[in-house]
Parts: C-alpha cells; structure tokens; sequence
C-alpha cells in the first residue's frame, strides 16, 4: 500500500502539495510536533531540486514520528556506496501524513487560519467583547443586518447578492419590518421556522 500510495503521490498530488507549501505557513507550539514543521521546511526547500533520489549529504533531517515504524525502510536505504540516505518522495509522504494527522488534532495549525473558524463561535466571543448579553446567532445577525440596511434605504439591488437570497423578491419581507420592531418580531416567530 506505501509504494501505491507513494507512486501516486510523485505522479499526481506532489504538485498541489508543494504550491501549498509555497502560500501556507505552519506552525506548533508543541515540541513533539515541531520536527513535522521542520520537515515541511526541507522538503519546500528541496521541492524543485529535480529527479534526485536522495537529500544532499550533510543536509539535516528532522525525525518525526511519521516516519519512523512501517515507514522507516522505505524513507531510509542505503545508496551505492552504503551510506544510510533519507529517500525525498517517502519522506515527503510519510511529512504530508504526519501533518493530517497534526492538523486533525490541532497540534499544528495554518498561520491566519484562525480568522476562518466557526462564524457561531467567532460572533459569540465578538458579543461578548461588545457587552451583548442576549443570545446572537449568525442567522439572527444577518436578519437584523439587512433590515436595518432596509430601513437605511439601500437598495435590494445592492442588499441581494450577500442575502442567501437567490431572488430580489425575497428581500421584500426586510421592508416591511421597521427597525424598532425587527427584533421582537424575529424572537415572536424564529421558534416556529421549520428547520
């Protein structure tokens, strides 16, 4: 299954793998993980270093814990002259493995990445810095939004492409609603939508 997974990997997903390297940046503040951080640092250092077989004498290698057990004989052999090698594409695979592995636990995480988290999670902790003590949902966010851009009188034109709504029409029921009452109606009838 390795030398599957592996010959699938330099024929087709390497590509991809390495643009990501090249625009994302990981980090960990976990010393246990930080060699698989160490390790994406060489192979995108290594990424266009051609057809070789093997890195560079003297080049170091951080171990990681992706690459030991049934990786091992594949990321290490011995070359012609019997000197102990890291093989690149093994390595690459067994690093781009650990990483999934770290990043579901979230023991390495992309750089900025936090800015694109849970909207439910993100909107509660952005309540609370602004002292809103009622509940607040995205959804309830984004009906008060657009009927208070009604009431401001923007036009639907401009409201409907960040509405969800695939129509104009559909932004008819945020006109009818006055600013003052927008709230007390929404809590009276949210209850009862169907989903």
């Amino acid at each position: 299954m390795q030398t599957t997974l592996r010959a699938s990997y330099t024929s087709h997903y390497r590509k991809g793998l390495i643009r990501l390297l090249e625009v994302l940046t990981f980090r960990s503040s976990n010393t246990q993980h930080q060699p698989v951080v160490d390790a994406l640092a060489l192979v995108g250092r290594h990424a266009h270093d051609g057809n070789t077989i093997y890195y560079p004498l003297g080049e170091h290698v951080p171990v990681h814990a992706g690459v030991t057990g049934d990786w091992e004989e594949l990321v290490w052999r011995d070359d012609r002259r019997g000197r102990r090698r890291v093989v690149r594409m093994a390595y690459e695979v067994a690093t781009f493995q650990a990483l999934r592995d770290a990043l579901r636990c979230k023991e390495i995480w992309v750089e900025g990445a936090d800015r694109w988290r849970n909207p439910d999670e993100l909107l509660a902790r952005y309540a609370v810095a602004a002292g809103i003590t009622a509940p607040i949902s995205p959804h309830r966010l984004r009906h008060f939004l657009f009927t208070w851009l009604k009431a401001q009188g923007i036009d639907d034109a401009l409201i409907q492409p960040y509405s969800g709504h695939e129509h104009r029409q559909s932004l008819e029921v945020y006109s009818r609603l006055a600013l003052a009452d927008a709230q007390a109606t929404y809590d009276r009838v949210i209850d009862r939508f169907p989903v």
